[in-house]
This record gives structure tokens, C-alpha cells and sequence, in this order.
């Protein structure tokens, strides 16, 4: 059974329809200090870790606002490991926020087959089912 997180970044990765802003997470890292901030980043593929590390919820998202952003902006979150952005003590510990990209940022396109064969952060196969991952099929937009 998945986590209430889990479920929140997959409705996320799931929501391609045109009429509205794309939906991005918002969140902060365990390791974060309050005063640093929340992260907001786009999840594109979701699923379990590495066989032997324990099968955690873990997502490959590009972080595109919030700290810690070096030359590369992708990360590998386990799910368990994200905290509400601004309430420590609130049960739901992501949010879905609409995406809203500041003058001239952008995101990259979703990822191709290949660059999904290359990425070692969610392992699997595509599709639902206990060794399957999600993943975003569609751009991200504003």
C-alpha cells in the first residue's frame, strides 16, 4: 500500500490536461533547516528503490526553486524523507501547487525511454504493479 505522499506525487505525474497549470510539489527535505526554505520541484518518474535498500517510495523530480540548487537541479527524494513546507506537525506532507515558473526559467521536457533506461534512482519497469514505476508522459506547463 502506498503512502499518502506517494499518492499526492502520483496524481501530480498523472494530471496532463491543458486547461490548467501543470501541478508541481512543494515540500521540504528532513535535513532542511526552517529558515532555508521549501523546495519545489516536478516529479517524473515514481516508484521503489533499489532492491536490498529497503523498497522506500522514492521519486526523480527536477527541483526547480528552493535551496540547495547546484549546476544540476535533478534529485532523487525518498518520499518518506519530504516534510510539509511550512508545518512540521501537519499529517499531509507534500503539497500540490500549482507550477509557476519565474521571467525566461523553464523545465525540461518529460523524459524519453532511453533517458528513463539511464536514470538509476527509481528502478522497474513502467506501469502499475509491485516492480512498476509511473512515470510523466506529457511536458510540464505553466
Amino acid at each position: 500500500m502506498s503512502s499518502p505522499e506517494y499518492q499526492r506525487i502520483l496524481e501530480a505525474i498523472r494530471e496532463t490536461s491543458m486547461a490548467i497549470p501543470s501541478w508541481a510539489i512543494e515540500a521540504r527535505f528532513i535535513s532542511d533547516a526552517p529558515a532555508v526554505g521549501s523546495r519545489k520541484f516536478l516529479a517524473y518518474v515514481l516508484g521503489g528503490d533499489q532492491p536490498g535498500n529497503g523498497g522506500d517510495e522514492v521519486v526523480l523530480a527536477f527541483q526547480y526553486a528552493g535551496p540547495h540548487i547546484p549546476h544540476t537541479n535533478w534529485r532523487c527524494f525518498k518520499v518518506a524523507d519530504l516534510r510539509h513546507p511550512t508545518n512540521p506537525a501537519s499529517p499531509v506532507q507534500v503539497e500540490k501547487i500549482a507550477l509557476v515558473l519565474g521571467a525566461g526559467a523553464s523545465v525540461p521536457a518529460h523524459l524519453t525511454p532511453p533517458q528513463v533506461a539511464r536514470q538509476n534512482c527509481v528502478p522497474g519497469r513502467a506501469g502499475p504493479g509491485p516492480d512498476g514505476r509511473e512515470e510523466r508522459h506529457v511536458d510540464y506547463h505553466t
